[in-house]
Order: C-alpha cells, then sequence, then structure tokens
C-alpha cells in the first residue's frame, strides 16, 4: 500500500470504547489537521566489548493533537464527561479517569485511506477566544491525544479506497 501524496483530511469520528467494543462513531465536524507522533523504544545490545547495537525498534504508540474548529457538546459528555445543567447547557467536573475511544478518519491522496486507531485517550484542551477585527477567522481547538494499542495488540488500522463492506461501513463502526 502506498500513500505517496497526502493533501486533505475528511470525516473526523469519534467512538467511545464500552468493555471490549465501540459504540457507534460519531462525528467531529470541523476537523483541520491530526498530527501523531509515533512513539517508540529502541532494544540496545552491547556485549563482547564492541559498540551498542540497536537491534530493534518498537512503536508502542502514538502522541499528538487534533486541531478542530469546535467541540459539539456529545464530544465534551462523551469524553470529558460533562453533565447536563438544569439551564440546557453542560457542566465540567472534576474527573480523574479519561475515557477511552478510538478515531476514526479520511485523507485524501493517493490514493484515498480510511485510517482508525485504537485506545485514544483525549487531553484536556485550552481554551481561547479573541476579538473579532476587521476579518474574521476561526478559532480552533487543539486536543492532545494519547493512543496506545488495545488488549489485541492493534494500534491503527489503514484500509486505502476499495469496494470491500469494510470500506463502505468505515464510520459507522470501529472495524
Amino acid at each position: 500500500m502506498s500513500n505517496e501524496i497526502s493533501y486533505g483530511l475528511s470525516n473526523l469520528y469519534y467512538a467511545v470504547k464500552f468493555g471490549s467494543s465501540y459504540a457507534v462513531p460519531k462525528p467531529l465536524p470541523g476537523a483541520v489537521k491530526v498530527n501523531l507522533t509515533p512513539e517508540e523504544f529502541v532494544l540496545t545490545f552491547t556485549g563482547l566489548d564492541c559498540i551498542p547495537r540497536d537491534t530493534h525498534s518498537i512503536v508502542y504508540g502514538y502522541k499528538g493533537s487534533v486541531v478542530i474548529a469546535g467541540l459539539p457538546a456529545d464530544f465534551y459528555k462523551d469524553i470529558y464527561g460533562y453533565v447536563p445543567s438544569s439551564s440546557g447547557g453542560i457542566i465540567e467536573k472534576v474527573s480523574s479517569s479519561m475515557i477511552e475511544s478510538a478515531i476514526l478518519f479520511e485523507t485524501d491522496g493517493d490514493p484515498v485511506t480510511r485510517h482508525c486507531y485504537y485506545s485514544c485517550r483525549f487531553g484536556a484542551h485550552e481554551f481561547a477566544a479573541e476579538t473579532k477585527t476587521q476579518s474574521i477567522s476561526v478559532s480552533t481547538i487543539t486536543v492532545p491525544i494519547t493512543i496506545r494499542a488495545d488488549n489485541k495488540g492493534n494500534l491503527k488500522h489503514i484500509l486505502p479506497k476499495n469496494t470491500s463492506a469494510a470500506y463502505q461501513n468505515w464510520f459507522k463502526a470501529v472495524q
């Protein structure tokens, strides 16, 4: 599988994990960027008075961020544990647990590719607001994310565009 050119991001979804399965994915409209850096450790062997030699590099997860134009109320409730208020809004509560989820998205390129990352945990995002000036620009929210392998050892699933049922149903369930 080659993805030599990547020039677009679309269809960002998240799916909350319950036990060993995931809920139906929900959209995160307004996705601007997904930035994930592999986290790895290198096994080094030294012996017989020789120069240390790197023998294996193991990727055990990813760390990065999701940049989005805005977060829907469902995301605040599902991921951050916000609760409904009597006034119709939502209230942030002190929470010590991070909800596990998957993220699914599509990148345009050669070929168009769908991605699913398992065992994701979103961190708290910063809040910033600016006054309008002569021109209006959309403020974005950067949400930190950490990804580890699921209990089967899976980190991610990548599927280039094809006619399979898995590709057609990608955003209906975590594959």
